[in-house]
Parts: C-alpha cells; sequence; structure tokens
C-alpha cells in the first residue's frame, strides 16, 4: 500500500469507482460464504473450533438440527446439516447472481440483516455473561460485513443511475477535444 495506490484509486472515474465498490461489496459476500461453509465443515468433523466470522443462520441451523436429534455428534444431524447448507446456499445463489444482476446486491443486505436479527437474542445473551473480547470482534465483522453491502446497495443505485459508457461518444468527444486543440494552435 503505497501512495501510488491511492493515487490511482483517486484518478479512477465516477463509473469505475462506483463498480470497484461493488466488487469490494461482492467479496465480501464471498467471505460470508467461504468462512460460513469453513464452519459447516469444521463442526460436522468435530474439531472444536470455528471461525467467528460466519452467518448467524446457517450454524444456529446446524445446532438445532443436532438437538432435535438428540444427538451430540454432528454426523447424526443430517437435518441439520441440510438446513445449514440451504441457508448459506442463499448466499451462493445471491453472489452467483449479482454477477450480471447488480440489484441482487440489495438481497444480499436483506438476508444479512434478517441474519443479524436472528443473532440478537444470542448476542444479548453473551452481553449478559461474562465480557469476552471475541463479542467485540464478533461485533466487527458484522458491521463490517455490513458496510460493505450498504456500499455495494448504494454502488449498484449510482451504477443505475449514470449513463453507460458508449465507445462511440468517448471518440466523438476525443475527436471534438483534438479539434479544439487544432483550432486553438492556428
Amino acid at each position: 500500500m503505497g501512495v501510488n495506490e491511492v493515487v490511482e484509486a483517486d484518478e479512477l472515474g465516477p463509473r469505475e469507482s462506483a463498480e470497484k465498490r461493488f466488487e469490494s461489496s461482492r467479496n465480501g459476500l464471498l467471505a460470508v460464504l467461504a468462512l460460513t461453509c469453513v464452519n459447516i465443515a469444521l463442526v460436522i468433523a468435530n474439531f472444536d473450533l470455528f471461525f467467528l466470522f460466519s452467518a448467524y443462520l446457517p450454524m444456529d441451523l446446524l445446532f438445532m438440527g443436532a438437538e432435535f436429534y438428540g444427538a451430540h455428534d454432528f454426523t447424526f444431524s443430517t437435518l441439520g446439516i441440510i438446513a445449514a447448507f440451504a441457508a448459506t446456499s442463499v448466499y451462493g445463489i445471491i453472489w452467483l447472481a449479482t454477477k450480471k444482476y447488480r440489484v441482487w446486491m440489495i438481497a444480499a443486505l436483506v438476508y444479512f440483516l434478517l441474519d443479524i436479527a436472528l443473532s440478537v437474542p444470542w448476542l444479548i445473551g453473551q452481553f449478559a455473561g461474562e465480557f469476552d473480547f471475541t463479542l467485540v470482534i464478533e461485533l466487527g465483522f458484522i458491521a463490517w460485513i455490513l458496510y460493505y453491502f450498504v456500499t455495494g446497495v448504494i454502488a449498484w443505485y449510482q451504477l443505475k443511475t449514470m449513463p453507460e459508457d458508449d465507445p462511440t461518444l468517448a471518440a466523438q468527444a476525443e475527436d471534438s477535444v483534438s479539434m479544439w486543440y487544432v483550432k486553438d494552435k492556428h
């Protein structure tokens, strides 16, 4: 990260800047998807660790599936595994859809807000108990992803309202500038 990178970012036009912000939002969505899949796999494999950074709903469905079956071994909670991957696949579908239809970033934001709303009772329970710094990290992750999704929706709206780049208009503008420059010399 040098000064050159900052200068290059400043030289971006409004369309390129909005496209870059939208792609950053898609990358944030992919991070949620990937880390949630890793967490599900870690829990299914009976590891005693998992990342804090994942969607709440799929993990909750996984744990509820285990409780439903009365199993402490997650290999017996088929229903929970299926429900967790189904909830996670929604993020994957949205991520794929945003590649062609940027408006799907709104769906990512709404789905993540639903995920946050479902995690509120858990978060309140965590705050009521003994202080744990991992909760602060979890809240930071939620804020970071929420920021990227909101930024993505704003970028989508800006791109939607901007005129498309037209190569013929750009060429005409370049010709008129060069003609003005030639006229000015004479």
